[in-house]
Parts: structure tokens; sequence; C-alpha cells
């Protein structure tokens, strides 16, 4: 059994961002789409379902990203570790893929699209993150030495100069990488 002691703001961050990026809307999908089934289906494989859905909006966006990071280590191999890592990318990302499933579960309600509603959604969803992701890489490289993560980049140094705690300095460490999602 875990204890709660053992858990450490990353290990927090990486739940919470599976959960809302994945299982959260993955259910509401699925209720949306069938109520039915939502009512019948044993938790596990509701769980397992729900995230099988929402995943591969995800997985198409984070393989563009490390194809991005191959791209940057064959030309500018000094800005790679600027380009961030796998946590950077999963938190990002899986910010972006929430926001697009929720989007996306929101036009199925309003809509009262079916199935293929959905598919044709998560097809655009697929090809609207990854433009978005693009459009992130090229802000990247065009000066990766002043790149800003986005609006929130100042209450990041602010943060940081007023408090020296681990919980904030993880905080400021993943706030830009959502930042650049937000207008």
């Amino acid at each position: 059994m875990v204890d709660l002691k053992d858990l450490n703001i990353s290990i927090s961050t990486n739940i919470a961002i599976c959960f809302i990026s994945f299982v959260a809307p993955g259910f509401l999908i699925v209720y949306l789409l069938n109520h039915e089934l939502f009512g019948v289906m044993e938790f596990w494989k509701l769980f397992i379902f729900a995230s099988a859905i929402t995943l591969p909006t995800f997985l198409f966006t984070l393989l563009f990203t490390v194809s991005m990071r191959f791209e940057l280590a064959k030309g500018h191999a000094e800005h790679v570790e600027k380009w961030g890592g796998p946590r950077e990318w999963f938190i990002r990302l899986g910010f972006g893929n929430s926001l697009s499933m929720y989007t996306l579960a929101l036009i199925i309600w309003w809509f009262d699209l079916g199935v293929r509603g959905f598919i044709v959604g998560a097809i655009f969803t697929v090809v609207l993150n990854i433009v978005a992701e693009f459009y992130y890489f090229i802000n990247f490289i065009r000066n990766p030495s002043e790149f800003k993560h986005g609006w929130l980049s100042a209450l990041t140094s602010l943060l940081r100069k007023k408090h020296n705690h681990r919980l904030i300095d993880d905080f400021v460490f993943w706030l830009p990488m959502i930042s650049c999602y937000l207008p």
C-alpha cells in the first residue's frame, strides 16, 4: 500500500494529468455516446475503455513532439535540453489533450453527435494538436535561448524570487509548459 507521505508533487501532478486528460473526459464521452453502456460496464473495463478512446489524440501529438526533438538534435544539438524532456512533454501535451477532449465532449453533447462525430472530432483534434505543437516548436526554434513559455513566465520568475520551497519550485517548473496553450 502506498503511503501518502511517499507522494511528492511530481507524482501527484502526473496522476492528476492522467485523470484530467484521459480518464475523466473518456468517462464523459462514453456517457454521452452510450448511456446504457456506461451504466452496465464494470468499472475497470470502463476505465480502460475510457482511457483508450482519449489516448490516441495524446499519443499522436507526443510522437510528433519526440520527432521534433530528434530533428532538433540533428540541427541544433546545443538547444535540445531547452526543448524539455518527457516530463515536460507529458504535462504540456496532457493539459492540451484535456482541453481538446473536453471541447470535443461539449461539441458531442451540443450537436448530439454519435460515434462517427466523435471519430471525426478526434481526427480533427489530433490535427489541431499537432498544428499547435508545431507552432510551439517554430516559436522555440526562432530563438531558443530567449524562448518564453507563454504569458505566465513573469509569474514564475516572481514566485522563484519570493519563495524557495520545493512545492513552489516544482509548480514553477511545469507551469510554463502548460501556458503555451493559453491565450
